[in-house]
Order: structure tokens, then sequence, then C-alpha cells
């Protein structure tokens, strides 16, 4: 792993790069290997701003940009994922490619039946939205619950 910053003129630029990196000791409960193949960070703020996020109980992320990738070896398959901060907005992307479903619901079972044979995941994840707090709604009635499009296959 290798890590640099700079200050200068008030202004605080850090990066961060790691590869080939074992990190399956920070997923309890999972005992497969996972690898981050490759991973960077950078994060620039005025350092007042910075300051600021750990001297308030609503901090404000106004002034600070951070951005970050990596590419995570688990489950037989490859988690890419991508994410971005820019003055209280973020967006992120992640992309699963072969994922051996059987032995995540092994690991973690979603399904009722962690014995069932399962084709590999490939998924695609587009995210996006606000740090700032959205105001109260209007009291308004819940929503039905909707049933997802997607399906992993015939369960039977």
């Amino acid at each position: 792993m290798q890590a640099s910053g700079q200050l200068s003129n008030g202004r605080v630029i850090a990066q961060a790069n790691a590869s080939n990196l074992g990190i399956s000791r920070f997923v309890p409960n999972y005992d497969q290997p996972i690898a981050l193949i490759r991973g960077r960070a950078q994060v620039a703020a005025p350092l007042t701003a910075l300051l600021n996020l750990t001297a308030t109980p609503s901090p404000s992320f106004s002034g600070l940009n951070a951005a970050g990738t990596a590419e995570v070896r688990i489950a037989d398959g490859t988690v890419l994922g991508g994410a971005r901060l820019d003055n209280n907005r973020w967006q992120a992307e992640v992309v699963a490619r072969n994922l051996n479903t059987t032995q995540l619901n092994r690991q973690f079972p979603l399904l009722d039946r962690p014995q069932l044979a399962l084709p590999n995941l490939n998924a695609r994840f587009d995210l996006a939205g606000s740090l700032i707090p959205s105001p109260a709604p209007a009291s308004t009635p819940p929503s039905a619950p909707r049933r997802s499009p997607y399906s992993l296959g015939n369960r039977d």
C-alpha cells in the first residue's frame, strides 16, 4: 500500500493506492478468500472543511471532493467499484462479473435453499444521491410493496 498527502495554501490533497491485498479478515462470517486486486482513493478539500467534519453533529461535505475505485476478487469472480463525492453529491457504480452465487448463498443464506445450484451472477448497479438531508415530507400513505422484475431463474 502506498499513501501520500499534501497541504498547500490551506488545501489538503491525499491519495492512497493498494494492490494484491488480502481483505478476508474484514468480512466476518465469510470463510472464502477475498482479495483487493487494486484500489485507489483520493480526497481533496480545504483543511477547515475536514476539521469541521469532526466538530459538528451535522457535518457538511461542501468543498470536499473524493473518488475511489476498487477491483475485488470474491466468490470465484470479480467486483469492480467506483465512487465519487463532489460537494455533498455522490455517485457510485458497482459491476459484478461471474460471481459464484451458490458459494455466496452458502455463506450468506439469502434463499431458503442453500444447496440450490444457481447460475453465476453478472450485474451492474449505478447509484447516486445527496448527503444533504431532505426536508421531512408531508404525511403520505405508505405505498404498496413492489415485486422485482428480476429473477435468478427457476427455483425448483
